[in-house]
């Protein structure tokens, strides 16, 4: 029975969770149900933008999109993007645990109040705190994915983080939807929704406090780790030496280059993982943290790619089902149908595009991130193709989402994958602060800019710019493909030098 555990742990992109303590795979296991919770309340006005506005007493279309849809997200995630960059550096300095349970509660008490929310300012203000949970939780998560895995199974490790994120998302705008209409021990269907994502998050935050056991930092990158059993240690010793000599040339026949720091370290420099990777010296909150993550190209153009590539996301996860039902005069039913195909089929894209981008990495690096940019603009197309959509059936347009929903996120597990293995395991955390700090950026303008447009413009207009964000993205990306290996080398070579301390 155990066998045939790990056996499907390996198929499934999680091999390095073999033989591993059952305290480390239910470290990571509740770690992805904490996101699942935290990320369920996320969609949930977005199924009922109108009944809220009735129940706030908005009656203009316009008005209420913008006010509900736009405005109210700006500071939601502008605060949870200062929260992620503060909980970056934190994690490489505190206990992760400690940080973990603070964003879950944090997040989920707000989230838990709005149930019960009489005016618009009031509301406002619990949905901006709410903000906290999700800022502070992102770079947790990768924090401690970046020590459980190796960097060959990083991509299939984050699809599985943005799996539980994404299936978060949609079951929560799901069961918005479902109860939309009822009345749930008192409360309308939509205050009612807060209550019921929210609750259960506490007591996995306590089962995570209470039994996570949290790896050191840089454990997975440790030289120990990367080492084969027997013959293969003596074989690798010996011919260290000539090895390095030999490899003037990058060899694409290895997957994920990075794990190269551990070639040419001897059996018993790697039995020091201290020495390896784990012994590094804790850079204090101040400016030259931040100047050592600005440092890295690929950084900058990763943080850069998601502001432009969250305006599209903006529309579909908040204005979309509110604009199929009252732009386009579909039933509601029909309408949330539609941004749950897609939204369904996103989770299965962000998880196929970890394993492609594993198998393509394998074959030539450059392929990794030129995979990504073609993914991100193709996309573009079936969803400029739904939302234009007026014939008399509705078929073309749910294929045109289940298309668009399969490619689009086929780059979100690959971008955390690239900062995993451009950066140094103390800088990590501060590097996914900042990147969640753009992603927050362009999540939270997004639906404000486009709030904006529609207060200026017919909302068509308005969705169709939106959504050609993507190309813009795509265009980005085109510069990481120019960058990315040589900060990876910058990581390998740094990686070995102190192996050899």
């Amino acid at each position: 029975m155990s066998r045939e555990r790990f056996s499907i742990l390996k198929m499934i992109g999680l091999g390095d969770l073999k033989g591993q303590a059952a305290s480390i795979h239910f470290t990571f296991w509740i770690m992805l149900l904490s996101a699942f919770f935290l990320f369920a309340d996320q969609n949930l006005p977005a199924a009922n933008l109108s009944r809220i506005a009735a129940a706030f007493g908005m009656t203009d279309e316009k008005e209420y999109r913008f006010l509900l849809g736009g405005l109210v997200n700006l500071p939601f995630f502008i605060l949870g993007g200062v929260v992620s960059v503060l909980y970056g550096r934190l994690s490489d300095k505190i206990d992760r645990r400690k940080l973990l349970v603070t964003a879950v509660v944090l997040g989920e008490l707000p989230c838990l109040l709005t149930a019960f929310a009489q005016d618009y300012w009031t509301y406002f203000a619990l949905r901006m705190l709410t903000g906290f949970g999700i800022g502070g939780l992102f770079p947790i998560l990768f924090s401690i994915t970046g020590d459980l895995f190796r960097v060959e199974n990083r991509p299939t490790a984050s699809a599985w983080v943005g799996l539980a994120m994404a299936l978060g998302m949609g079951v929560g705008q799901l069961f918005a939807g479902f109860v939309a209409h009822d009345v749930v021990l008192g409360l309308e269907g939509w205050r009612f929704s807060f209550v019921a994502v929210a609750l259960p998050a506490f007591p996995v935050a306590a089962l995570f406090f209470f039994f996570a056991r949290i790896p050191e930092q840089g454990a997975a990158d440790s030289a120990a780790n990367r080492l084969v059993d027997g013959s293969d240690q003596s074989r690798q010793s010996a011919n260290s030496t000539a090895s390095v000599a030999a490899n003037t040339e990058e060899n694409f026949s290895e997957p994920y280059r990075v794990s190269e720091a551990a070639k040419d370290l001897t059996a018993s420099e790697a039995s020091e993982p201290k020495a390896a990777a784990l012994g590094v010296e804790e850079a204090p909150v101040t400016a030259d943290a931040f100047k050592r993550v600005f440092s890295n190209r690929t950084n900058i153009l990763a943080f850069m790619q998601g502001i432009p590539g969250t305006v599209p996301w903006g529309f579909l996860f908040v204005y979309a089902a509110d604009f199929f039902e009252k732009s386009k005069g579909w039933h509601i039913e029909q309408a949330n149908t539609l941004v749950l195909l897609f939204a369904g089929t996103t989770i299965l894209g962000g998880f196929l595009g970890g394993f492609i981008g594993k198998k393509l990495y394998s074959i030539n690096r450059r392929l990794f991130p030129t995979f990504c940019a073609i993914t991100v603009m193709v996309g573009a197309i079936p969803v400029l193709f739904m939302i234009n959509y007026d014939g008399p059936t509705l078929m073309p347009a749910f294929i045109a989402a289940l298309v668009g929903g399969l490619i689009v996120p086929m780059t979100g597990a690959n971008v955390r994958a690239i900062l995993i293995n451009t950066n140094l395991p103390e800088n990590r955390g501060a590097a996914f602060g900042v990147f969640n700090l753009f992603d927050d950026l362009g999540k939270g303008l997004g639906p404000f800019i486009v709030g904006l447009f529609i207060l200026a413009m017919p909302a068509l207009i308005a969705y169709n710019v939106a959504i050609s964000m993507w190309i813009v993205c795509g265009l980005v990306w085109v510069g990481i493909i120019f960058t990315m290996n040589a900060d990876e080398d910058r990581v390998t070579e740094e990686l070995k030098r102190r192996g050899k301390v």
